[in-house]
């Protein structure tokens, strides 16, 4: 039977251990969380593009609209894109900004989801 020495390496494993719970305390620390809409209220928006959305056109179109603090990212196919607005801003506010999009983008917009 062969014998294993694990406690030969408890000091080192400790040492392993010790190491990561600091470092994930500093990361915590510098890097802050980043809270989800969840934790931080706001209104998301998943819309569904009839042709390749650009997602530069969309951001400049928030920006003329003084949508400050809007993020636009693509997910899923580079049709679907999300909005999130950050708290301050209302369903209604929302359902506005849907229409000054398909405005925008001569319809070629299409809401999927929309969550406050």
């Amino acid at each position: 039977m062969k014998v294993i020495n694990f406690m030969g390496w408890r000091k080192l494993a400790a040492l392993f251990s010790i190491t990561l719970v600091l470092g994930s305390l500093v990361s915590l620390f510098t890097q802050q969380l980043n809270w989800g809409l969840d934790f931080t209220g706001g209104t998301l928006l998943e819309v569904h593009y009839s042709e390749t959305a650009d997602l530069s056109d969309i951001r400049s179109t928030l920006s003329a609209e003084e949508y400050r603090g809007a993020t636009v990212v693509s997910f899923g196919s580079d049709r679907d894109v999300l909005i999130r607005l950050p708290h301050g801003y209302s369903d209604s506010e929302g359902v506005v900004l849907l229409g000054k999009l398909q405005d925008a983008f001569e319809g070629k917009s299409v809401l999927t989801t929309f969550k406050s």
